[in-house]
């Protein structure tokens, strides 16, 4: 039985592939409007799902979610949004190359499937991959569409017109090579780390990308036997056997904030690696220091936290103490905990041009912060003495109290 056939799944008609960082709002219309004239066409329901979206707030803290990968493998049809960033995102990378072998595979059954895999310009690229331009769509668009891609034909409201008919023919097109074609699925143990990178071979060519350290100081699941902290009884799912599996926002996500931060680096296109303070590690280019307030109790973390300020503070560009809304233990303590903490931190918090904040209490507030230090990081890589700095969460006082 394929995948169309499962009678527990719906039918997806298309799966939008772009780069995170893009203009997700204008996106977000785009594939609003993309649904609406396919469920027209294929008369469908109002309301009845027939793309997929990876919403940021869906897939944060992971290279895949579950709902992505599923998507991805029952899907009839991708639309490729191609920019500059789309060809140098891994994981935009790593979907492109599990359609086109699903494609592949039918095509070798027989089928005509290359109009299943339909790229877009939504922000030309200076150079397009051989194998990318032959499926661009070649719809009937006007000039300013080849200049600056599908993101300024919506922005222009003299070109409304163009960008309707244009969503009419799309969603005709999708409509009838999901109704004609039977794409296999592919495997469904899919994992972000098997699948490789499509766009890697253009990507050797490209200018050098810039490497970043996310530094994670945080207790490990061992640590929390020890009389440091076992009057505090804290809940052990927040960590795991080293520093770097630390996952403070458990209600949103399990997955660990290191991953989260190294996933959002590489969508603004670094070079990432993941070290906890302690492990020794010679000096960054440019490193992100992630910090559980916790560690401030634990005498050898907040030890291998000074030390490793003092070796690596040169590179420092950003600093996060994190303190998730859902972990009433930490934010009861949270004024203690982070006194005690700041004598460590103290060179980085004097520092205009590092991002340091405090009691970051959300995954959302989180991966928000981050994505500003990369982005201006991408394009400036220096220090930045203007960089934004938050010293505690908006509208939150920490209430001092003895642990």
């Amino acid at each position: 039985m394929t995948v169309r056939d499962d009678p527990k799944r719906p039918p997806l008609y298309f799966f939008l592939s772009y780069a995170r960082s893009d203009d997700s709002e204008l996106i977000r219309t785009f594939f609003n409007d993309l649904s609406a004239e396919v469920r027209s066409y294929a008369g469908v329901s109002p309301g009845v799902p027939v793309g997929f979206l990876d919403d940021e707030t869906l897939n944060l803290g992971q290279y895949w979610s579950d709902e992505l990968v599923s998507a991805l493998l029952r899907t009839r049809t991708l639309i490729a949004l191609a920019s500059p960033r789309y060809l140098g995102s891994e994981p935009c990378g790593r979907e492109w190359k599990v359609f086109a072998d699903r494609v592949r595979a039918a095509t070798a059954r027989g089928q005509q499937a290359a109009s299943a895999h339909m790229t877009l310009l939504w922000l030309p690229p200076p150079k397009l991959p051989r194998f990318v331009e032959e499926t661009l769509y070649d719809g009937d668009l006007p000039p300013v569409y080849g200049r600056a891609g599908l993101r300024q034909l919506m922005r222009l409201q003299d070109h409304r017109d163009h960008y309707f008919r244009f969503i009419a023919e799309l969603a005709q097109r999708i409509v009838h090579a999901a109704q004609n074609l039977d794409i296999p699925p592919g495997p469904s143990d899919l994992t972000f780390e098997q699948i490789p990178h499509a766009f890697a071979r253009r990507n050797r060519t490209a200018p050098t990308r810039s490497p970043i350290r996310i530094i994670v100081a945080a207790p490990t699941r061992a640590d929390l036997a020890t009389r440091d902290l076992t009057a505090f009884r804290r809940d052990p799912r927040f960590y795991g056997p080293d520093a770097t599996r630390w996952a403070p926002y458990q209600s949103t996500s399990q997955v660990p904030v290191a991953d989260l931060a190294r996933s959002l680096a590489q969508e603004y296109d670094f070079v990432v690696s993941v070290s906890a303070v302690d492990d020794g590690a010679a000096r960054a280019t440019m490193s992100v220091l992630l910090v559980d307030p916790w560690v401030a109790l634990v005498a050898a973390r907040r030890a291998a936290l000074t030390a490793s300020v003092e070796a690596q503070q040169r590179s420092v560009v950003g600093v996060f103490v994190l303190a998730s809304d859902d972990d009433l233990e930490t934010h009861r303590h949270l004024g203690s905990l982070l006194m005690s903490l700041r004598p460590a931190l103290s060179t980085l918090s004097a520092r205009p041009d590092v991002v340091f904040q405090e009691g970051v209490s959300t995954m959302e507030a989180f991966a928000e912060s981050l994505r500003a230090l990369l982005e201006r990081k991408r394009v400036h890589p220096i220090r930045d003495a203007k960089a934004p700095r938050r010293r505690s969460n908006p509208g939150q006082r920490p209430i001092i109290q003895n642990p």
